[in-house]
């Protein structure tokens, strides 16, 4: 096991060493909630250029800890599997359909819910085998703003809802909010603390990591940390949008038709953003639809009841 909360440390770093070097792009937005940045594509194709290319934890594990397994167990990589435990259906997408030019380091998502009651087991055994002790900083994350503290910046703005992004992004694509180094999307409220996969209230999570956070000193030792510098130099966190991820630029009045389509098929849709039919919301369905990249029958609420 590879602890994401390790692989954070080292990408929080890599997000301040770039928004303090690179001034050209203002503000810098993440990268680490599939969800919005699939929003962003679809909808704001011109704010591509403003995502912060930087991998983001899960794929920083998925490397680390493959590299891990072939060094003590004399593995080759086809001879590997790595499965990373989600709080929720989007980061699936990261894995199916990254947007960088590289392959992904993790093959499958295991939902946090259906795995959560075995862990438990196995985690409270006297033994302690399976235990590992996460970075407090990088458990962070977890909670929105979590991200940007982590990267020790000042002036940040953490938005969540989906609802929230979309009003941002209006702000931004209107050419205000470039006096902000740092946007911080996610779609899930609260951050991943509310994803669908979680087995806790989000209100009470976000209430315990606090806790968590406030009361014991972060005495972990990332494994990795010492090699941050190598790995920065040689561009191991950087990468490369695929051409494809860029959608050609539509004009206003074909804007206004797309957008108004997907509306319609959204409306028909039943507005649960359960995630069980691959996409994270609603609208993310109701846009792959649009672009006959699933069908609308994918949602198993709708097929259940026709």
């Amino acid at each position: 096991m590879y602890d994401a909360s390790w692989a954070a440390d080292l990408v929080a770093r890599a997000i301040k060493l770039k928004i303090d070097k690179e001034k050209t792009v203002r503000p810098y937005i993440s990268t680490y909630c599939p969800a919005a940045v699939r929003l962003i594509k679809y909808r704001y194709p011109s704010l591509m250029d403003n995502l912060i290319l930087i991998r983001e934890p899960m794929e920083i594990a998925g490397i680390l800890a493959r590299e891990r397994v072939r060094k003590n167990f004399g593995l080759k990589d086809e001879d590997i599997k790595v499965f990373y435990i989600s709080p929720c259906p989007a980061k699936l997408l990261a894995v199916t359909n990254p947007i960088g030019d590289y392959k992904p380091s993790v093959d499958w998502v295991i939902p946090l819910n259906k795995i959560y009651g075995d862990l438990y087991r196995d985690v409270i055994r006297e033994d302690n085998n399976t235990c590992s002790y996460p970075s407090l900083l990088g458990v962070k994350w977890a909670v929105a703003g979590g991200q940007s503290e982590h990267a020790e910046l000042k002036n940040y703005l953490a938005v969540h809802g989906m609802e929230n992004i979309i009003e941002i992004m209006e702000e931004i694509e209107n050419g205000k909010l470039s006096n902000i180094d740092f946007v911080e999307a996610s779609a899930c409220v609260n951050g991943c603390v509310g994803g669908t996969f979680n087995v806790v209230n989000p209100f009470i999570a976000t209430s315990n990591i606090n806790y968590i956070l406030n009361s014991l000193d972060d005495e972990c030792i990332n494994p990795d940390i010492d090699r941050f510098d190598e790995m920065y130099k040689t561009g191991f966190f950087n990468y490369k949008l695929k051409e494809e991820e860029r959608p050609d630029q539509l004009n206003l009045k074909e804007a206004v038709e797309r957008q108004e389509k997907i509306k319609e098929i959204c409306d028909m849709l039943p507005g649960l953003d359960c995630g069980s039919c691959g996409a994270p919301t609603c609208l993310a369905h109701a846009e792959d639809v649009y672009n006959k990249e699933s069908e609308f029958y994918d949602c198993v609420v709708l097929r259940a009841k026709k």
